[in-house]
């Protein structure tokens, strides 16, 4: 599955989709199905800007934070980013992904979290983006005249 066109990533996103909105279903507002919608278009428009591998990040974005409300039921007794990266795997293995893309996708999540704890920090252009999608997401940068996203592209250089 390593080349895959546009209709085999459509449908497998539909499927991730499908898969990580279960995670949603009892979420708090700040972290509820609409804040991944957020992220999932930022990290888009970024990744089309740096040049980023789109289904990585569009995948990432799914799933990023489908164990956010358990670690908050558990008031934060345990790294949702972490966790979430660990119940990603199944769902993406079980769309029959290539390995190397899933660990790719699961790096995106473990490390979206904090950049300065040292554990899983962002070291792929893929995973910047995930990362400052989901800290950006509920900020005004979309000019809402034009529909543009506005941000700093500073991917590259983090």
């Amino acid at each position: 599955m390593g080349n895959m066109d546009s209709k085999t990533k459509k449908q497998l996103l539909e499927s991730i989709e499908a898969e990580a909105r279960k995670y949603f279903v009892d979420a708090s507002g700040c972290h509820d199905w609409s804040h991944v919608e957020r992220v999932r278009t930022l990290a888009k428009h970024i990744a089309r800007a740096e040049g980023a591998d789109l289904f990585v990040v569009e995948a990432a974005a799914l799933l990023h934070d489908i164990a956010k409300t358990e670690e908050m039921r558990a008031k934060g007794g345990f790294c949702h980013a972490e966790e979430g990266a660990k119940r990603s795997r199944p769902i993406l293995e079980k769309q029959g992904i290539d390995a190397e893309i899933i660990a790719r996708i699961v790096h995106c999540i473990a490390s979206h979290r904090n950049r300065s704890e040292g554990k899983s920090v962002p070291e792929s252009l893929a995973a910047k983006i995930l990362f400052d999608a989901d800290k950006y997401n509920g900020r005004e940068i979309l000019d809402t005249k034009s529909g543009i996203m506005r941000w700093i592209p500073r991917t590259k250089n983090i």
